[in-house]
């Protein structure tokens, strides 16, 4: 009887915490365009570099596939 409820509980706490950061972040904004577009101009290098990084990586593999073929 327990075991069937842990993936339930599971998934509700997830979503309770995910509610819980999204008043969080709701609450701390300050509602300017500069909070939203340079994100409050707080966020760190390494993280700009990341996304930079995971939003440009497909389209380099895809362009670069070519590359990636022998020729005989």
């Amino acid at each position: 009887m327990v075991e069937n409820l842990i993936p339930y509980l599971s998934i509700g706490a997830y979503l309770l915490l995910t509610l819980i950061i999204g008043i969080i972040g709701y609450r701390r904004q300050k509602n300017i365009p500069e909070d939203y577009f340079l994100a409050d101009r707080k966020i760190g290098s390494i993280v700009l570099f990341l996304v930079s990084l995971q939003k440009n990586l497909p389209y380099t593999l895809k362009n670069n596939q070519h590359l990636r073929k022998t020729h005989p």
